[in-house]
């Protein structure tokens, strides 16, 4: 059976990061969303998740999941 993790990585300008490796992208997408929201003080209310990459994209700040296989 071929297992699958997801690798949280984030970008800027100081280089790449790896932040977190999860079981489920759910979870993955989750945590990235809180990150982007505590670090950059963005409300719930104010901006939706699909758009969070959008409204720190100026900031030359990128978050990433790729998936990857166990082996």
């Amino acid at each position: 059976m071929t297992e699958f993790v997801f690798v949280l990585i984030e970008s800027n300008e100081d280089g790449n990061s790896v932040i977190g490796v999860y079981r489920d992208y759910d979870t993955a997408f989750k945590e990235k969303c809180a990150i982007i929201r505590d670090y950059y003080e963005i409300p719930v209310d104010e901006v939706a998740d699909k758009d969070l990459d959008d409204e720190i994209h100026p900031m030359s700040a990128y978050y990433e999941i790729v998936k990857r296989k166990l082996l």
